[in-house]
């Protein structure tokens, strides 16, 4: 599941939770009398009204939904001590619950996600790499962008694969083996079934013979591993 398909999930799941709050509140109202504290009432269309906003992935669905859940929490924290005194299963889930929309409402790559409006891409891209640190970093980074990678470390798997799924733009390593990076993308530009899809080579030099090369195999950009992964997403935006 990517990050734009998460964020729809947990609004979904949160506008369901209290429109059942909701409902269960003023079922109990309208069947026994109990007057609703006013307090409970405000809060439930406060967290309503910011999961909405979350589901489609506006800004200030975050932040209502962000303070909402902390409205929520310090709720459960005083109704525990003053009221109840006890801590049951359902208690430590709930809190648990609104640790996690707290949490999920303040990372950086929520806030970057809903002040671009839910904008960010949907590419998949492929990588080849061997690297597994490098990869890790990649994918991390790339992830905080709502973009999916796939890693592949075989490069005799990576034209099956292609052809299985699609791939708007395949990164490729250097230093592969038992084919190069180069000859990969050589390979893949001689398959007039895939030839379309663009090829980023990383290597570890900043040469430019190293650059001719990868862009005489049929590579749109070379970059150096050590360049900083921002400025290589910004330059992936622009190709696709």
């Amino acid at each position: 599941m990517n990050f734009v398909s998460k964020v729809r999930f947990i609004g979904l799941c949160l506008v369901l939770l209290y429109t059942v709050m909701l409902v269960a509140w003023f079922y109990e109202s309208l069947t026994l009398g109990v007057l609703i504290p006013n307090v409970y009432l405000v809060l439930a269309a406060m967290l309503w009204v910011g999961a909405v906003g979350l589901m489609l992935g506006r800004e200030w669905g975050r932040r209502i939904t962000l303070w909402g859940s902390v409205a929520a929490l310090i709720q459960l924290v005083l109704e525990v001590v003053l009221i109840s005194h006890r801590v049951d299963f359902w208690t430590i889930l709930l809190a648990v619950f609104w640790l996690y929309v707290i949490g999920f409402c303040r990372i950086e790559m929520s806030r970057k996600f809903f002040q671009q409006g839910m904008s960010l891409p949907s590419w998949r891209i492929l990588i080849v790499s061997q690297d597994a640190q490098f990869q890790h970093v990649l994918v991390k980074k790339f992830y905080q962008y709502g973009v999916f990678l796939k890693v592949v470390k075989s490069p005799e798997a990576v034209k099956a694969l292609i052809k299985k799924k699609k791939f708007d733009l395949i990164i490729i390593e250097e230093k592969l083996s038992p084919l190069s990076g180069q000859e990969l993308c050589i390979q893949i530009k001689e398959d007039g079934s895939i030839s379309d899809i663009p090829v980023v080579i990383l290597g570890d030099e900043d040469a430019k013979e190293r650059q001719l090369t990868a862009l005489e195999a049929g590579a749109v950009l070379y970059s150096p591993k050590s360049r900083d992964l921002d400025q290589l997403y910004q330059e992936i935006k622009t190709i696709l």
